[in-house]
């Protein structure tokens, strides 16, 4: 009795394993199947118009490939039907679009043969390549133009301005043809050489130099460059319109009287821009000391004269010290009453003229200045 029942199982599971090899034998063939339809479809580009559908018919496969080796044949059927589906949609669009879901196809062309040309003699001393007179085989640049003088090769150029050396007044300096090959630093056209500001863009009259202010004196010699001056004033513009320096004189000459109170010692008003002038001088000139002088025409007698034109010389010599700031200890007043006359005191101008306050340099005054 044991052994009837352990035949049927045995005949059993033999039966079994017969119908899952039959099985796993057909899903085998059906996914092969499949595939070659798919890479028909991949071939045809459809990972590029159906990429969802490549990748599901794929991973499909793949799916009832691990089912069928583990015998779950209901799994595996329904992995190669969604296989099935989508390998078809996949051909479908691909064959609806062939030109666009083609793969773009690059060919590489071979790079051509070279070309052997068979070498010829050639004579160097029957060619002038650069055309200078020089045959190649004697020319040490046969490429350059050049002279005989440098084998053939072009005069050398030390300074690189374009300008050979033997043609270059400054070979070791870069300039400009039209200096020779001399450089103009500052542009003004003058050549550094005779330009005696080569870096400051200058005129000829000047030497080269700037005159910022175009007074005609150049910067260098200019006191004010950057002002329109006159030569006298070394440059700079005149300071005093009323007042001049006297030298041959020595006096501080003034172009108009100083005014007073009639028959007093006050100065009008009127005569302080004079009398600013004056001390301007002064200031410019520190070594200058000044005998303020008072004159007076003949009318009175003497010692009211003497008294007023005293009087009158220490009202400006005040002025000038207490208004105008001037040191003291540099003015002298002195009056001189009517004893020095510059005009007839006959006549009304001449005694008007006679009125008068001068200004001496008594000291300071340098003669060679």
């Amino acid at each position: 009795m044991i052994r009837k029942i352990s035949l049927f199982f045995a005949i059993s599971f033999l039966v079994i394993l017969g119908i899952s090899c039959s099985t796993s034998t057909v899903i085998n063939t059906q996914v092969a199947a499949l595939r070659k339809d798919l890479n028909t479809a991949i071939e045809k580009g459809s990972k590029k118009c159906a990429p969802m559908e490549t990748a599901i018919a794929e991973a499909s496969l793949r799916f009832a490939e691990d089912e069928s080796s583990e015998g779950n044949s209901v799994l595996a059927d329904k992995h190669i039907a969604d296989a099935k589906t989508y390998t078809a949609k996949a051909l479908e669009i691909v064959n609806k679009n062939p030109e666009l879901c083609m793969p773009v196809k690059v060919l590489v062309k071979e790079p051509p043969k070279p070309v052997i040309i068979a070498k010829k003699e050639i004579d160097l001393c029957k060619i002038d390549s650069d055309n200078d007179g020089l045959m190649d085989c004697e020319d040490k640049c046969p490429n350059d133009y050049g002279t005989v003088e440098f084998n053939g090769c072009p005069p050398p150029d030390r300074d690189g301005d374009g300008i050979t050396d033997d043609k270059d007044k400054c070979p070791d300096i870069p300039g400009l043809p039209q200096f020779e090959g001399c450089p103009d630093t500052d542009g003004d056209g003058i050549v550094d050489g005779q330009d005696k500001c080569p870096t400051v863009p200058g005129v000829l009259a000047c030497q080269g130099c700037p005159d910022s202010d175009k007074d005609g004196i150049c910067d260098p010699n200019d006191k004010c460059p950057q002002e329109a001056g006159i030569a006298e004033e070394q440059g700079c513009p005149r300071k005093y319109t009323l007042v001049v320096i006297n030298r041959e004189s020595k006096q501080i000459e003034i172009k108009q009287q100083v005014h007073f109170a009639t028959g007093k010692a006050k100065i009008l008003k009127d005569s302080y821009e004079l009398l600013r002038q004056v001390a301007q001088v002064l200031k410019d000139n520190p070594e200058f000391k000044v005998e303020v002088q008072g004159h007076t025409d003949n009318v009175g007698g003497r010692a009211y004269n003497m008294k007023l034109s005293q009087a009158r010389a220490n009202a400006v010599r005040d002025h000038l010290i207490k208004v105008e700031g001037i040191d003291p200890d540099r003015l002298i007043a002195k009056g001189y009453g009517f004893d020095v006359p510059i005009a007839s005191n006959k006549t009304e101008k001449g005694r008007a003229l006679n009125r008068r306050v001068e200004f001496h340099v008594i000291s300071g005054m340098d003669d060679n200045k």
